[in-house]
C-alpha cells in the first residue's frame, strides 16, 4: 500500500517544478543584456558591454538587465563590394594627443583596474588556495592549487605596478 504522506524527496521535487514552472512564466518579462569577459595581458578579468577591439572576448548575457539598444545597422545600397571597414592611411600623420577628456577617462580607468588589482591581491591574501573555486573553459569547477593561487597573486602583484602610482 502507497503512503499518502509526501516524503522530503517528493517535496523538493515538487517545489522544484514549481520554480521551473514560475521561471518559465516569467522568462518573456526579463530582458537579457550582452556583457563581454577577457582576461588582459596582465592577468585581470575585464568586463565591458563592449567586446575589446584586438582581443578575443567571452559574450555573457546577464538576465534581469536591461538591454542596451542595439545601433541601427546601416541599409544596403545594393553594392556588394563596399567597403565594411576603413582601414587607416599609413602616409597619414601621427594621431593627435588625447584631449583633456580622454585623459580623464583614461586615468579614470587606470584608477579603477588599480583598485580592481589591489581588491584581487587583498580576497588572495585574505583566502587559502584550498578554500578558492574557480571555473574552466567548459564550465567545470575545480578548486585552486597553490601553484594557480601562487601565479594568480603574482598577476595582480604586477597588474598593481602597472595601474597604481608609485
Amino acid at each position: 500500500m502507497i503512503s499518502r504522506t509526501t516524503t522530503p524527496y517528493r517535496r523538493r521535487i515538487t517545489a522544484a517544478a514549481w520554480v521551473v514552472a514560475l521561471a518559465a512564466l516569467s522568462i518573456s518579462t526579463i530582458s537579457a543584456a550582452k556583457i563581454y569577459r577577457w582576461v588582459d595581458a596582465n592577468g585581470v578579468v575585464q568586463y565591458s558591454d563592449k567586446p575589446p577591439a584586438k582581443q578575443q572576448a567571452e559574450a555573457i548575457t546577464v538576465r534581469g538587465a536591461k538591454a542596451r539598444p542595439e545601433p541601427p545597422q546601416a541599409t544596403s545600397t545594393g553594392s556588394e563590394f563596399a567597403p565594411t571597414e576603413t582601414k587607416p592611411d599609413p602616409n597619414t600623420a601621427e594621431p593627435a594627443p588625447p584631449s583633456p577628456e580622454q585623459q580623464a577617462a583614461i586615468a579614470a580607468a587606470r584608477a579603477e583596474n588599480c583598485r580592481r588589482a589591489q581588491s584581487n591581491l587583498q580576497f588572495l591574501q585574505n583566502n587559502p588556495p584550498n578554500r578558492l573555486l574557480d571555473t574552466d573553459e567548459s564550465g567545470n569547477v575545480y578548486r585552486l592549487t597553490v601553484e594557480d593561487h601562487t601565479a594568480r597573486m603574482q598577476k595582480a602583484n604586477d597588474a598593481i605596478g602597472k595601474y597604481c602610482d608609485g
